[in-house]
């Protein structure tokens, strides 16, 4: 999701707004550090689960991460459409 927030970045998919190519860039970068620290904080609790032979977590991480890229990737294709 980083190397797409570069790539966005660097390709420009929308050259007549370039904030709209910044605002998109953002957003994945963003969404890249929160799956980042999302998942570091789901290892540790699964390791604490796991040394406390509790039960392990729910993974709602990949649930929220698979809608929010589909989305995104939704908003690209309606532009791409558009212009």
């Amino acid at each position: 999701m980083l190397a797409g927030s570069v790539a966005m970045l660097h390709f420009h998919p929308f050259p007549d707004d370039p904030i709209l190519s910044r605002a998109l860039a953002a957003v994945l970068g963003v969404v890249a550090i929160v799956t980042s620290a999302g998942s570091l904080h789901r290892w540790f609790a699964n390791d604490r689960a796991i040394r406390a032979d509790g039960p392990l977590a729910r993974p709602r991480l990949v649930t929220v991460t698979a809608l929010t890229l589909t989305t995104f990737a939704l908003v690209i294709a309606s532009l791409a459409a558009v212009a």
